[in-house]
Formats: structure tokens, C-alpha cells, sequence
């Protein structure tokens, strides 16, 4: 009888170190899973991104080339302004012009508009915006009380 039960507990303790392994294996399997998957999902992120990046580098390289293509603005300021201004047939909207001191070889000037509408603003931008050697310092936009229409101030300057 002793012997039975001494050979019982061994059954005993051998079940509970087997249940013991088996749930140390499943954790260790489950964290493993669980970090593993982790991994893949960065790697693909990391791939993904690193795609976008070759996007982009392709799109700057084409920007580049077409820089190459630039427009450099040959006349005076006072003369371009006129200019736009009249091919926009908005030359009679033109309520004040001058030029500002400036050093370091750059040309500004002062130009305000009165009682434009959104597609002659983004008309007047858009010209100015082809040529790479004109920067425009400050815009200011007013929008006109009862009606659709703004006045807009801009500093421009040449390099």
C-alpha cells in the first residue's frame, strides 16, 4: 500500500510538471508569435516607406530637371506690374504703386489692388510665381464688406 502511494504522488508531481512545460511552451510560442508578427508589420511599414521615399526622390529629381526650364524676370518691376495688370484687364484697379528702398541689388515695390475677385487674385499670384527671381515679401487681402470682392496689397521683390 505505501508503495502505491508513493508511485501515486510520482504520478502526481509528473502531471503537474507536464502541465508546468506545456504552459511555458505555449507562452514562449505566443510571445514568440505575437513578437514575430510585430516584426513583419514593420518590415512592411519600413518597405512601404521606403517606397514613398524613392516616390519622392524621383519627383524631386524630375523638379530639378525642370528647373533647368526657369523663367528669370528681365524687366523692371514697375513694368511687370503694368504689364499683368493690363493682360488681366484690371490695370484701372490699380490704387496705389511705388517703389521701396531696398539694398543688395533687389528692386521692391508696393502694389494695391482694389475690388478683386478670387480668380484675379490667383491670376495675379500665378504670374508672379512663374519667375524665380521674384518673391512676393507680404501679401495682404482685404475682403469687401457686401460683396464677393477684395482689395489686396502686395510687396514684390526682384533679385
Amino acid at each position: 500500500m505505501q508503495n502505491l502511494k508513493f508511485i501515486k504522488l510520482d504520478k502526481e508531481k509528473i502531471y503537474i510538471n507536464i502541465i508546468i512545460i506545456v504552459s511555458f511552451f505555449l507562452i514562449f510560442f505566443w510571445t514568440y508569435s505575437f513578437f514575430n508578427s510585430q516584426i513583419i508589420q514593420i518590415k512592411s511599414r519600413t518597405y512601404d516607406l521606403l517606397n514613398k521615399i524613392k516616390k519622392v526622390e524621383i519627383l524631386v529629381k524630375k523638379l530639378n530637371n525642370n528647373k533647368s526650364n526657369s523663367y528669370i524676370l528681365n524687366i523692371d518691376l514697375l513694368s511687370f506690374i503694368q504689364q499683368i495688370s493690363t493682360e488681366n484687364n484690371i490695370d484701372n484697379r490699380i490704387t496705389n504703386l511705388q517703389t521701396i528702398n531696398s539694398n543688395n541689388n533687389t528692386e521692391t515695390v508696393y502694389v494695391k489692388f482694389n475690388s478683386l475677385n478670387l480668380t484675379e487674385i490667383l491670376q495675379i499670384i500665378k504670374n508672379i510665381e512663374i519667375y524665380d527671381n521674384l518673391y512676393i515679401k507680404k501679401l495682404l487681402i482685404t475682403k469687401q464688406p457686401n460683396n464677393n470682392l477684395a482689395n489686396i496689397a502686395i510687396i514684390l521683390t526682384k533679385t
